[in-house]
C-alpha cells in the first residue's frame, strides 16, 4: 500500500510555509515597525507596508506553483522581490530581540524607544563577530579546499562597520532628543531597502567567473571546461539572462561546456522560443548535459524531448561518451528514485561503456549521489543543486541534506568532486552570503 501522496505533501508544505510567512510578517510588524516613530506619523502605514508585502508574497507563491495564474515576466519578477525586505527586517528584528534578551539577562535591559538606536549600537561589533564565526564554521564544517570570500560580504561588513562608528558617536551622548528619532528611523528604512536591493541583485546579476584548477592523473592534454548548474530558466530568468550567460562563457574560449541539471524550471513549452540559443555555446568538443530534480518536476519526458528537438547538446542520461581526451558520463538525478524504472539513476548503466584507459568525469546534479554510490571509476565528479545555500542560514541545511555545500572536495585519493553554487536561483529573487558563479575548470596533467 502506497502511503506517500505527493499532492498532499505539497499541500501540507505550502500550508505550513504560508503560516510561517504570515507569522514572520506579524512578528516584524509588532516588534519593529509598529514602534518606529517615523511610521507612527502616518496612521496605518506600517501595517499597510507589511500587508502589501505579504499579499505580494502569496501571489508570487501561487503563481510559481500553479499553472492557472499566468503573469507577465515583469510582474512575476517584481513579486519575487517582495521576499527580500521581509528577510532583512526579520533578521534585524531577531537580532534586536536576541541582544535585548541578552542585556536583560545580565541586568542591563536597553530602554531606548527606537530599536534602530539599539541596533546600530550593537550590530557593528556583532556582525563582525558573526562574520568571523561564519568563516570559521564554513571552513571547519564544509571543508572546501577552495574558499573564496564573497566580495559582497566584505561590502556588507564595511557598511555595517561604518554605520556602527556613526551610531557610537551619536549614542555616546547622554541624551538624544525625541525629534531625532524620525531621522534615525528614516536612515534605518534606507538601510533595509539597501540590503534588500543587494540580496535581490546578487540573485539577478550575471554570475562572475570562478576559476578552479584540478589535477587529473593520466590526462594527455590540459582541458578548459565551462560548468553551468542550476540555471533555472523560467519566469524569472529567461532569454536575456541566457544570452548573457552564453556571451560570458564564449569569451572564455573553452574546450567543453557541461550543464549539470536544473536547466529547466517551467513548463517546457514556455522555452520553445529560445532554448535553441544553447547551441550558440562555443567549444571544441561541444556541450554535455545531465538532468536535475527540476526537470522531473516539470515532466522529464517533455524536457528531454524539448532539448533533443531544439538543441544539439549531448544528453547524458545514465550513459557515457568517449570524447577523446577523457570519458564524460551523466547520472540521472536522485529524484528519479521516486519514479523508478527508466527514470531512476543507474550507475552500472552509466559506467558500462567507460574507457578504463582514460580519465573520467561524472555529471550528477545532487552531490549526495557521491555518498550513495561508489564513484571510484571517476576522477572528477561535477554537481550543483545546493545553490551554496542561496540564503543564510540555509547553507547549513543544505550541508546536512547533501553532505556538501560548495567548492572542491576529495572523495578519495583519486576522486574529487566540485559542487557549484549555481548560475541562477530558485524561488524568490534572493541570494545572501551565497553568490552565483560560472565555473571554469582548468584540468591539468599531473
Amino acid at each position: 500500500m502506497k502511503f506517500y501522496n505527493p499532492a498532499m505533501a505539497y499541500l501540507i508544505f505550502y500550508s505550513v510555509f504560508i503560516v510561517f510567512l504570515g507569522l514572520t510578517n506579524l512578528y516584524v510588524y509588532k516588534k519593529l515597525l509598529q514602534k518606529m516613530v517615523l511610521l507612527q506619523y502616518v496612521g496605518g502605514l506600517a501595517g499597510f507596508m507589511v500587508l502589501g508585502l505579504f499579499i505580494a508574497q502569496l501571489v508570487f507563491l501561487f503563481a510559481s506553483t500553479s499553472s492557472r495564474l499566468h503573469l507577465g515576466t515583469s510582474i512575476y519578477k517584481i513579486l519575487s522581490l517582495s521576499y527580500a525586505p521581509t528577510y532583512v527586517l526579520f533578521g534585524i528584528t531577531l537580532l534586536f530581540e536576541c541582544l535585548n534578551i541578552a542585556l536583560a539577562l545580565i541586568g542591563k535591559p536597553h530602554k531606548s524607544h527606537s530599536p534602530y538606536l539599539f541596533f546600530l549600537y550593537t550590530y557593528g561589533i556583532v556582525c563582525i563577530l558573526i562574520f568571523l564565526l561564519f568563516i570559521g564554521i564554513y571552513k571547519a564544517i564544509f571543508k572546501a579546499s577552495q574558499f573564496n570570500l564573497d566580495i559582497s560580504l566584505l561590502d556588507y561588513v564595511n557598511v555595517l562597520a561604518f554605520a556602527a562608528l556613526v551610531s557610537l558617536a551619536l549614542i555616546n551622548k547622554q541624551e538624544i532628543k525625541n525629534q531625532f528619532y524620525p531621522l534615525f528611523d528614516l536612515a534605518f528604512l534606507v538601510l533595509v531597502i539597501y540590503f534588500s536591493a543587494i540580496i535581490a541583485h546578487n540573485a539577478l546579476e550575471i554570475p562572475a567567473i570562478k576559476k578552479v584548477k584540478v589535477i587529473i592523473p593520466g590526462l594527455k592534454q590540459d582541458l578548459k571546461i565551462a560548468m553551468l548548474t542550476d540555471v533555472h530558466l523560467g519566469p524569472n530568468l529567461h532569454e536575456k539572462f541566457l544570452n548573457r550567460i552564453i556571451q560570458k562563457v564564449n569569451a572564455q574560449r573553452v574546450d567543453m561546456v557541461v550543464i549539470v541539471g536544473d536547466l529547466v524550471d517551467t513548463n517546457p513549452k514556455n522555452l520553445e522560443g529560445y532554448i535553441s540559443k544553447l547551441d550558440d555555446l562555443k567549444s571544441t568538443y561541444g556541450t554535455f548535459y545531465a538532468v536535475g530534480n527540476h526537470e522531473y518536476y516539470h515532466g522529464l519526458s517533455s524536457v528531454l524531448n524539448l532539448l533533443k528537438t531544439h538543441t544539439h547538446m549531448k544528453i547524458l542520461f545514465n550513459s557515457s561518451v568517449d570524447m577523446g581526451p577523457l570519458n564524460i558520463a551523466g547520472l540521472a538525478d536522485l529524484a528519479g528514485l521516486r519514479w523508478g524504472g527508466e527514470y531512476a539513476p543507474s550507475l552500472p548503466k552509466t559506467t558500462k561503456h567507460l574507457n578504463k584507459d582514460k580519465p573520467s568525469i561524472l555529471l550528477t546534479h545532487e552531490p549526495r549521489a557521491a555518498l550513495i554510490y561508489d564513484l571510484k571509476d571517476f576522477d572528477l565528479v561535477l554537481s550543483g543543486h545546493t545553490h551554496g545555500g542561496q540564503v543564510f542560514p540555509f547553507m547549513f541545511l543544505a550541508k546536512w541534506r547533501q553532505g556538501f555545500i560548495h567548492g572542491l572536495y576529495s572523495l578519495s585519493p583519486k576522486t574529487k568532486i566540485y559542487v557549484s553554487s549555481g548560475v541562477g536561483f530558485w524561488g524568490p529573487a534572493m541570494r545572501a552570503f551565497a553568490k552565483s558563479e560560472i565555473v571554469i575548470l582548468n584540468l591539468k596533467r599531473k
